[in-house]
């Protein structure tokens, strides 16, 4: 858990830091809003230079596919997403699951945590607060 004492800001500069020294792909990234997805995976891939996508409920099923078999593929390395991912969908070797937003119930953060961490493999889960 990290704790963040500060604004949006402080929270981006946590992000970049955990993404950066602590994290090696495949990352998954929690939002709790659909917008939120769009504007935290502009940042990490124009401010940051890393390759991510977004994957939210408003986009067609066509593009989620993509979102995650890019993903899957390693074409991209982060997926910012709401918890349209948190459940039923596997995704293999995820090294590492960040709840940039706090989920808003423990089923919730147990579904998200869930993604790495698989059939016997080790991950990591962070949530910033």
């Amino acid at each position: 858990m990290e704790f963040i004492n500060g604004g949006e800001g402080q929270k981006k500069n946590v992000l970049k830091k955990l993404l950066n020294k602590y994290s090696k792909p495949p990352i998954i990234v929690f939002v709790n809003m659909k917008v939120d997805t769009e504007i935290l995976q502009k940042y990490i891939s124009k401010d940051l230079g890393l390759k991510c996508a977004a994957l939210h409920g408003s986009k067609t099923q066509e593009m989620r596919e993509a979102a995650l078999d890019s993903f899957r593929e390693g074409k991209v390395d982060i997926i910012v997403c709401t918890n349209v991912a948190a459940r039923g969908i596997d995704i293999e070797n995820v090294a590492h699951v960040i709840n940039y937003d706090a989920p808003n119930t423990l089923v919730d953060y147990v579904h998200r945590i869930g993604r790495t961490g698989r059939a016997g493999k080790k991950g990591m889960a962070t949530t910033l607060l």
